[in-house]
Order: C-alpha cells, then structure tokens, then sequence
C-alpha cells in the first residue's frame, strides 16, 4: 500500500496480524474549528464504531508535521475492506467529509500490520502523555522486524517506554516499517527519543513526529487514550 493519499491499496498486507490506520493532516488555519467540529462529532464517532476497530485516539503534533494525527487500532488490515467500512469512506463520505477534506494539506493515510510483540494502547487515567511516531524504510520484512526488536530491546534497558508498537507497510514498492513509542513524562519521552535516534542513526529514517494527546474542552468525543 501506499502511505500517501486516501485510496491507498492494500495488498500485501498481514490479515493475520492486528493492524493500523494512522491518518495525519492540516486544515488551514481558518478552518481548524470546523475541521475539529467535523472530527469530534461525525468522522471520529463514525470510524470507532466500525467493526474491526478496536480503538481510535487523536494527537496533536508538537515536534514535526502535519499538525493532526489519528490512530485507529484494528483487529487486522482486512477491517478496512469490510461492507461497512466501504460504504462510508472515499466516495461514500459524508457531505461533510467532503468539504472538510480537499481543504486539508500534509496528508497520509497509512494502513499497516504489526510485528513482534504489540501492546494494548492504553486508555483512562493510565493513558500516555506522549507519544513518538518514526517511520524508516527496510529492504525486506526480515530487516524490519530486525530493527524494531533492537529498538523494543534498547527502550527496555534504558527505561525510556510505557509501551512500544512496530508495524509494517508496503509502500510504492519499497517496505516502511513504523514504530509507535509511548511515554508517561517529558523525561522518559527525551530518553525514547534519543533510544530511537541513536537506534536508528544508520537506518533511513524518513519521519520522527512527537505528539501529545488531543482533549478539547467540552467535547464529550475527546479522546486522550
């Protein structure tokens, strides 16, 4: 699949595996309260309550770009190919959606399947207060399961993490792999950071966004978790 665009393909994509829609963008300024309107009461609701979604949460980047992250936990990438999926996404989107959406720049639509051990994301008042997202490129599944499980180990011995998710892609030929970093203080999370950068020094690194979660006051749709 490709990481970039809202029709990506999905072949080549592990069913077995739980998966991963992670959709990134920007509205303009002026349109930011409507698009977080549209968010909060119609695309996040609607999205969570698919089946094969197991949990949705939105960040807010505070180290990178595009400014607006959403991450949706599947019970596999197949959950993306189900009837009820298909008939409210791309041209069956709401009106709403609709407008919304051209309007937005920076946008990636990522669908990917886990590798190695997956933690539950965590929810509540035990959700985390901050959260790396870096992407690499590998040559093969092999090479990416490879890195993912030295940085899982480095991140473990320094005590950096609460959680730790690796993912896979195909990406327009080529293989991204994504690792999802969780931490519960600003000093852990500059300890995972620097895990993950000295991890990845010789890997090609081609994104490293750091996000905090997104709550809007009186919304009852936020969602920290």
């Amino acid at each position: 699949m490709s990481a970039h665009g809202p029709d990506a393909p999905m072949a080549g994509l592990a069913d077995a595996s739980p998966g991963l829609l992670m959709v990134m963008m920007e509205p303009p300024a002026a349109l930011e309260d409507e698009f977080n309107d549209w968010y909060d009461t119609e695309h996040f609701p609607q999205r969570a309550a698919l089946p094969g979604f197991v949990s949705a949460s939105r960040w807010v980047c505070v180290d990178g770009w595009p400014k607006w992250l959403a991450l949706y936990e599947l019970t596999s990438p197949a959950a993306l190919r189900s009837p009820a999926y298909l008939a409210v996404s791309g041209r069956n989107g709401t009106p709403w959606s609709k407008r919304v959406l051209p309007k937005t720049t920076g946008r990636r639509r990522i669908v990917a399947s886990a590798i190695g051990p997956h933690d539950a994301p965590r929810a509540g008042s035990d959700a985390l207060s901050f959260l790396t997202l870096v992407g690499w490129s590998a040559d093969d599944d092999a090479a990416a399961r490879r890195v993912a499980s030295v940085l899982r180990d480095s991140l473990a011995e320094s005590a950096a993490a609460e959680s730790f998710r690796a993912f896979v892609a195909p990406s327009r030929g080529a293989l991204h792999a994504w690792a999802l970093i969780g931490a519960a203080s600003p000093a852990k999370d500059e300890r995972a950071r620097a895990t993950a950068t000295r991890v990845l020094e010789a890997e090609r690194v081609h994104l490293m966004n750091r996000y905090v979660p997104y709550v809007r006051a009186g919304s009852e749709y936020s969602d920290g978790a």
